[in-house]
C-alpha cells in the first residue's frame, strides 16, 4: 500500500496506537495536554494487547518502525512499560524540550508545533493531520517546506543523544503549559 511506498522513499513511519478510540480520562498522561486518551488509565495488559495488535497490522503490511507517536499526545507509565515489553520501539516523538533527550530507556524527540514556523534555536518537529487540512493548508505547507528545505533533517540522522532533560528543557515545558492555560482562559472569557 501507500504507507509501504512512503517507507521505501525513506519516510519514517511511527506506530500511533491501535484504534485511536479516545476516551475521557480523569488525569493527564505523561504529557499534560489532554484529558482524553486511548491509553491513559488503561491496564498494562490491555495496553500490551493494543500495541501488539497495532504492531501486527504494521507487520502484515510489511511496515517496520521503532518510533511511537501517541494519539492525542496522551499516554502513561503503563504505555512505557508495554512499549518496552511488546515492541521494538526505541524512540518516542512527543513532549516539550529544546532537543532530543533520553528517559525511561527511550529517546524522546520533542514534538511542539502544529504549523510550520521558523524557530531561532532548538530542534522542532511538526504534528500534522492531513485529513483535517484544506488544500490551501497543504499547498502552503508544501511551499514552506520547499523554501526552507535546508532547515529540515532526517528524523533519525544523528540526532539521538544520551542526554538528560536540561533546566532549559524544563523551563520551556512549564512556560509552554502556562501560555496554553492563559490562552484557554482568554478564549473562555471572550
Amino acid at each position: 500500500g501507500v504507507v509501504r511506498l512512503w517507507q521505501q522513499k525513506g519516510w519514517e513511519i511511527a506506530l500511533h496506537g491501535y484504534n485511536h478510540a479516545l476516551k475521557k480520562t480523569k488525569h493527564f498522561g505523561i504529557i499534560p495536554f489532554h484529558k482524553y486518551s486511548e491509553f491513559v488509565g488503561v491496564s498494562l495488559d490491555e495496553q500490551k494487547t493494543k500495541l501488539n495488535k497495532g504492531a501486527e497490522i504494521f507487520s502484515r503490511h510489511g511496515i517496520s518502525t521503532n518510533i511511537w507517536v501517541a494519539p492525542a499526545h496522551s499516554f502513561d507509565i503503563n504505555t512505557i512499560r508495554a512499549l518496552k515489553e511488546c515492541t521494538d520501539i526505541s524512540i518516542i516523538s512527543d513532549g516539550l524540550a529544546m532537543d532530543v533527550y533520553k528517559k525511561h530507556g527511550f529517546y524522546w524527540i520533542p514534538q511542539q508545533l502544529g504549523i510550520f514556523r521558523k524557530m531561532p534555536f532548538g530542534l522542532w518537529t511538526l504534528c500534522l493531520h492531513p485529513s483535517t487540512m484544506s488544500d490551501k493548508d497543504i499547498n502552503l505547507l508544501d511551499n514552506q517546506i520547499n523554501k526552507n528545505r535546508h532547515l529540515f533533517i532526517n528524523f533519525k540522522m544523528d540526532i539521538l543523544k544520551d542526554r538528560n532533560r536540561s533546566l532549559l528543557d524544563n523551563l520551556f515545558r512549564y512556560s509552554h503549559g502556562a501560555i496554553r492555560r492563559i490562552k484557554k482562559l482568554v478564549r473562555s472569557s471572550s
